[in-house]
């Protein structure tokens, strides 16, 4: 049952996988009459295991970030490099 929702749930849109987490609420919320104890279980830590997922790549890439130079305005980090001219 759970494989032919998610299938569904997937014609829906193709972004809706099984690394999204959205999918699995869809399918939790929509289905929660129907799905036992441990179903319900099951994809609770299949969303807890995707937020991890998603926390852990998200450090990762803030730890690639100068946060200073972030922090920096933009004009300082440029310079002019000549000035445009009017084309009559």
């Amino acid at each position: 049952m759970i494989h032919d929702e998610l299938l569904k749930i997937n014609n829906i849109h193709h972004s809706l996988n099984e690394s999204n987490i959205m999918t699995y609420v869809i399918l939790r919320e929509t289905n929660k009459t129907k799905l036992s104890q441990s179903q319900i279980l099951w994809i609770n830590d299949r969303i807890d295991a995707l937020h991890e997922k998603q926390r852990q790549s998200t450090e990762a890439s803030l730890a690639n970030i100068d946060v200073e130079l972030a922090k920096t305005p933009l004009l300082s980090k440029t310079h002019d490099v000549g000035e445009m001219k009017q084309v009559l």
